[in-house]
């Protein structure tokens, strides 16, 4: 064993013996690669807010890989298995490329310009978006009135059981229960973008599932702690939240 590893093994210990007194009984799980923190909340059953708050990171947005995270409450330490690439995903990807390569040979762009098209593209996006489910907003994205809390999505009113649609076409990358979430599915765009669908009662797809725009994708089910019937959805764009309300249409 080296030097490093001596010293390494020795930190951890000393990390565990320091914090055992203070913290609750939980384990720390060693952030690898393409590991997210709504993957780590899953499989270790328990919700991101939980994890950033005992781990006093800067934001619920990502996690670096080799950083180690405590997770409250779990009694042992739990292999993150991300979700496998689709037969689709492995034959779109390479046609996309050819398909942009005939454009360039027929019609050279100027570097400018090539900026300005991927502006145009992204702002484009926002017409992509349907409605998840038809119902009145009644929790914003934004601050609370408390100005404590954030909501990163927003809340739709509708009936147990109600058909809940892809916003846009994507692959699901996940598609299980998560902790004061409820069932959940999040559906992985183009460009970058992302859709969380919560608070259902059934899942229809499974992860590496394709979805087409507008595909009944679960049925809408209660908030685990109100009861009440309402989806919880968020669109996010290179992991950051955005208002869905200026996206649907």
């Amino acid at each position: 064993m080296t030097r490093l590893r001596i010293l390494s093994l020795l930190f951890f210990i000393l990390l565990f013996v320091a914090t055992c007194a203070t913290r609750p009984m939980g384990v720390y799980h060693l952030v690898k690669k393409d590991e997210t923190l709504w993957r780590i909340a899953k499989t270790y059953n328990t919700d991101i807010d939980t994890i950033v708050e005992a781990n006093n990171l800067p934001n619920r947005e990502t996690v670096e890989e080799g950083s180690l995270l405590f997770i409250p409450g779990a009694e042992a330490i739990v292999s993150v298995t991300p979700p496998a690439a689709t037969k689709e995903e492995a034959v779109t990807e390479p046609v996309e490329k050819k398909a942009v390569a005939k454009t360039v040979m027929k019609k050279p762009v100027p570097e400018k310009k090539k900026t300005t098209t991927v502006a145009k593209e992204d702002t484009s996006s926002k017409a992509r978006f349907i409605w998840p489910i038809k119902g009145e907003v009644s929790s914003k994205f934004g601050l609370h009135s408390d100005g404590m809390r954030r909501n990163n999505g927003i809340k739709i009113e509708g009936k147990e059981g109600a058909g809940v649609i892809a916003s846009a076409a994507g692959t699901v990358i996940l598609s299980g229960p998560l902790k004061y979430y409820g069932e959940t599915v999040i559906i992985k765009h183009s460009s970058n973008y992302r859709t969380v669908y919560s608070n259902l009662k059934k899942r229809l797809v499974a992860e590496g599932h394709v979805v087409k725009k507008g595909q009944q994708i679960a049925l809408l089910g209660r908030e685990e702690k109100s009861g009440r019937e309402r989806l919880y959805f968020e669109i996010r764009y290179k992991n950051n939240a955005k208002n869905p309300l200026q996206y649907l249409h």
